[in-house]
């Protein structure tokens, strides 16, 4: 008998509630927040991808938050207009995503050092320099993202406060991703020298990779 996965279960079923939404959105003509909800749904197989091409598979709780901010940022933050409602919403957010992000820059190289010789392996210093960039980067690249929607289809995702520049908005974000980001580098980094050169994060992060198959 196959054995079942929960985890599946959970992400299919959320899938299905944001499908179900977005046909609703579309019923009552709100073709923006069904965008949002399609958006999501698209960004929730990108883990799979990633376990498919690179046998890297992301720790359930990991994914979980990562789908949890998206939500967060496209659904209550653009679609029930939380940005303008909460002014703390948006700044917590590019500083949980720079965090999480960074988490998956280490999980990353650790998935692509379990197919590489013991000699050839990163630094602990050069691992938290990319978990680091690999998060600030993300997170310039979602700005980009932001100014595009704003540009084609006259959106105000960079929150533009008195005024047509939403430069402020822009620099705040980018300034509490990478505070997110240079926080979970340095925890990484510390682990990684503290404990036998990251013995406890290797044994932490072993069972999400999945192991080299014989050709």
């Amino acid at each position: 008998m196959r054995k079942r996965n929960p985890h599946r279960w959970i992400m299919n079923a959320l899938r299905l509630v944001l499908l179900a939404q977005a046909g609703f959105s579309l019923l009552h003509r709100h073709g923006y927040l069904a965008t949002l909800c399609l958006l999501v749904i698209l960004i929730s197989f990108l883990p799979h991808l990633l376990e498919r091409q690179w046998r890297i598979r992301m720790p359930p709780l990991l994914e979980y938050m990562a789908i949890g901010v998206v939500l967060a940022s496209l659904l209550l933050g653009e679609g029930l207009g939380y940005y303008e409602r909460f002014w703390w919403w948006d700044i917590s957010l590019h500083g949980i995503s720079g965090f999480l992000l960074g988490s998956m820059g280490f999980v990353i190289v650790h998935g692509h050092e379990r197919h590489t010789p013991q000699g050839n392996r990163l630094t602990p210093s050069f691992t938290a320099l990319f978990a680091c960039l690999l998060s600030v980067s993300m997170g310039a690249l979602w700005e980009i993202f932001e100014f595009t929607l704003d540009s084609l289809f006259d959106t105000r995702m960079q929150h533009p406060v008195g005024s047509s520049s939403g430069l402020p908005d822009t620099m705040g974000d980018l300034i509490m991703n990478t505070v997110g980001a240079v926080l979970v580098a340095c925890l990484g980094w510390r682990s990684m020298e503290c404990d036998s050169r990251g013995a406890l994060v290797s044994r932490s992060m072993s069972k999400f990779i999945q192991p080299s198959k014989s050709r």
